[in-house]
């Protein structure tokens, strides 16, 4: 029987939250799939559900820089929750993950995708790792809305939610979960990325290395690195990426 009308949950409101990052803003309704599903696995209805998220969505800075608001009432409970989390993505992402698994009784990763694995983790690390980088992925994709930033490229099994500063330098996990320290990229320009064949100034474009001609094949260059030379790249619903974090990528990845 759904819960009409009950108040929510603290780990309700956590579940929401995990969701709403997951998601992109203006698909947040109660007749998407993945409210459709999370709500019935919480009980809820999925228009109670999708409020909820909404109601993150008056709590979101990223957002109101771009004039867009969510719901305007809404609990104390949802500015406790946001306040908690909304600077410690890892810990979300943990947390998120286990009140899911209660929920479903099962793990619930990318199946569908492969997730870049560093080399040496295994057990409750290699775990924990893949909880943190399926959240990343979710939430990178999310906020620019399953496209490509570079090229517009769209499909999921060709995308790839790229750390901005290595996962590997990354100083603690809500660096390596931040949703600013990622970008939309398709697989080949996230390769070029992670060996520093280009880079991104401050205002976003693209910026080429002097040695990127000469790793690639002249057609490729060609197509899908000089075309895109000084564009900004098409920026995220929310989590733009960090000033912090590119200045990081030039001055120690990009090859110049």
């Amino acid at each position: 029987m759904q819960k009409y009308g009950s108040t929510w949950s603290h780990d309700e409101a956590v579940l929401a939250l995990g969701l709403y990052f997951q998601m992109p803003f203006g698909k947040i309704h109660s007749r998407s799939f993945e409210v459709r599903r999370l709500a019935k696995l919480m009980n809820r209805s999925p228009a109670s559900l999708s409020m909820k998220m909404c109601n993150f969505g008056r709590l979101d800075p990223s957002l109101a820089k771009r004039g867009v608001s969510g719901l305007k009432n809404g609990a104390k409970m949802d500015q406790t929750v946001w306040d908690e989390y909304v600077g410690r993505r890892d810990e979300l992402a943990t947390r998120y993950h286990e009140l899911l698994l209660k929920l479903k009784g099962n793990e619930n990763f990318d199946d569908d995708v492969a997730i870049k694995t560093p080399q040496g983790l295994d057990g409750v690390r290699l775990v924990h790792y893949r909880i943190n980088q399926s959240f990343f992925r979710r939430s990178v994709l999310s906020a620019y809305d399953n496209a490509c930033c570079i090229t517009g490229l769209t499909g999921a099994k060709l995308l790839i939610a790229s750390h901005i500063k290595p996962w590997s330098k990354c100083i603690d996990g809500n660096e390596r979960t931040d949703t600013a320290n990622g970008l939309c990229l398709n697989s080949l320009h996230d390769r070029a990325f992670d060996k520093g064949l280009f880079t991104l100034d401050e205002e976003l474009k693209v910026v080429l290395s002097a040695s990127l001609k000469n790793a690639v094949p002249h057609e490729v260059f060609t197509d899908y690195f000089i075309r895109y030379e000084g564009r900004q790249i098409v920026l995220p619903e929310r989590g733009r990426p960090s000033e912090v974090f590119l200045s990081y990528h030039r001055e120690n990845v990009f090859e110049g």
